[in-house]
């Protein structure tokens, strides 16, 4: 399972499956940023964009939230509800990345 099904699977407490079918209505390409913006903004989340730039795990995430964030080349999206971090990745291993922007539950 890939981050994008991962994270949102977790954030709105449905099934990665679920969330699969829903996101290849949107394109079968369900990967770039430009698909998971519309996804996620239809499931009642807003685009915050003030933690730019930031280390992910010196935020203070409170309510549930998604992280768009990058280390080097790697890009990934995390859930982090209410400050914890869920994730199959190791807090070493997401320990520098940095945030593009984060999708906030309304």
């Amino acid at each position: 399972m890939n981050c994008v099904l991962r994270s949102f699977s977790k954030a709105l407490n449905r099934t990665p499956f679920d969330i699969e079918n829903e996101l290849m209505v949107i394109s079968k390409d369900y990967r770039k940023e430009k698909v998971f913006d519309k996804y996620l903004s239809k499931n009642s989340f807003t685009i915050i964009n003030t933690y730019n730039g930031k280390n992910l795990l010196d935020t203070n995430l409170v309510g549930t939230n998604i992280a768009y964030a990058k280390d080097k080349s790697w890009y990934h999206l995390v859930c982090v509800i209410d400050n914890c971090v869920y994730d199959k990745a190791s807090l070493e291993e997401l320990s520098n990345m940095r945030i593009i922007k984060i999708y906030r539950l309304k």
